[in-house]
């Protein structure tokens, strides 16, 4: 039971100090720049939150707020 406990405590070490790829690997969020748009305008009243998945009809209700 030891080897294993051993084992793992070595890919531990490995991942925290080593030259692994995950390192230089990014989702690349980094590069995501996200522009601010309001709609002031909207009509909640006139939002339709209704599609169909798997040939079911699925809804949602949205209550505007003052």
């Amino acid at each position: 039971m030891s080897d294993i406990t051993s084992r793992k405590t070595d890919q531990l070490d490995l991942a925290v100090r080593g030259d692994v790829g995950f390192k230089r690997t990014t989702t690349l969020f980094e590069c995501v720049r996200l522009v601010h748009d309001a709609l002031p305008e909207l009509d909640f009243d006139r939002l339709e939150l209704a599609t169909t998945v798997l040939g079911r009809r699925l809804r949602a209700r949205c209550s505007s707020r003052a």
